[in-house]
């Protein structure tokens, strides 16, 4: 077919889309073919945006992970996926999301060496690992417990905040080359919006621990940010200083005078200060 290329006129996208920047088409069955095309991506990533504040709006992932990755499978069929966390320092990979069916190796809350796992090539590369028959896989120790569980093919994408590699989210389907670069795309995308907030779930969660624990302790005890605010008190710290956690939290350190009479008066408790990163 021939076309002619004339200045833009009604095309709704960038410029630089165009196959001859600051020119559009007139061929009309390619113009159609095109517009389709970028109207049909466009509409597939406000999807994955949409799937993506399932995730974003909580801190408490476990009670909406299900619901996301019922959403991912309406854009990506897969059989199972994991959401998993990496600790670099430890060198480990614990699973902390699953959704379908999964062998009794695979669990929520286990926790593996890096070393020849499908999230290790992926810390040490830092990029989107798609294996296309897992049957042929000698790299990574899983995969042939992966073929026993009748899974072909899984994709895997790394899950970065503030420059950090936090986990990875992965994908398995029963067949062969299930996963390319349409998917890569989506997952990648999806990957990058949820990461942050799964790095602020796990941090909540350390916190909530950390607070139980603190609970228990007998020593008035407060956390404090780097700003100088304080983050947490446990009870013997309200009962040492005679303020509520409603009353200090958010507020500065030196609202209080930890000095002088009034610890005498409360018993002489020392308060035990942990600067936690802001």
């Amino acid at each position: 077919m021939n076309c002619l290329w004339s200045s833009p006129t009604s095309w709704p996208y960038s410029d630089a889309l165009l196959p001859y920047p600051g020119k559009s088409f007139r061929c009309d069955r390619e113009w159609t073919q095109l517009v389709q095309v970028l109207e049909a991506s466009s509409e597939e990533m406000a999807a994955v945006d949409r799937v993506a504040r399932i995730i974003t709006s909580t801190l408490d992932i476990d009670q909406v992970y299900q619901r996301f990755a019922e959403e991912v499978n309406t854009l990506i069929d897969f059989r199972q996926s994991t959401l998993n966390t990496i600790d670099e320092m430890q060198d480990t990979v614990t699973i902390s999301y699953l959704n379908g069916q999964i062998s009794d190796l695979f669990q929520q809350g286990a926790v593996y060496h890096l070393e020849g796992t499908y999230a290790g090539y992926v810390a040490k590369t830092q990029v989107t690992l798609i294996v296309s028959d897992l049957s042929q896989e000698t790299r990574f120790w899983m995969a042939p417990y992966n073929v026993q569980d009748g899974l072909g093919s899984v994709i895997v994408v790394p899950m970065v905040s503030q420059n950090k590699l936090i986990g990875t989210l992965l994908l398995w389907s029963e067949r062969l080359n299930a996963y390319g670069s349409r998917e890569k795309i989506i997952l990648e995308r999806l990957a990058s919006q949820i990461a942050p907030a799964v790095e602020n779930a796990r941090l909540f969660q350390d916190v909530e621990q950390l607070a139980l624990a603190l609970e228990s302790i007998g020593d008035a005890v407060m956390l404090v940010d780097s700003h100088g605010n304080f983050r947490f008190v446990n009870n013997i710290f309200e009962e040492t200083f005679g303020y509520t956690a409603g009353e200090v939290l958010g507020r500065p350190v030196g609202m209080i005078s930890f000095a002088g009479p009034e610890v005498e008066t409360y018993g002489g408790y020392e308060p035990v200060e942990t600067f936690l990163e802001g």
